[in-house]
């Protein structure tokens, strides 16, 4: 197989690859407000927490 076959080859996988991951990006539901400050601060009071709460205003469900 020839370099630039090889190449083009590769291209058409990432292409795959990206419009896969935008489908499943759109089919995940609609986005959510992140806050920042608040996720900062979270972490300042501890670092090592795993978040348990869902963000005010966000369906639990919607996260899969």
């Amino acid at each position: 197989m020839s370099k630039d076959k090889a190449a083009a080859l590769a291209n058409e996988q990432k292409i795959k690859n990206l419009r896969a991951a935008i489908k499943e990006g759109e089919a995940s539901g609609p986005a959510v407000e992140f806050d920042m400050d608040e996720f900062l601060s979270s972490m300042r009071d501890n670092p090592f927490a795993v978040f348990t709460e869902w963000p005010s205003g966000a369906d639990e469900n919607a996260f899969g």
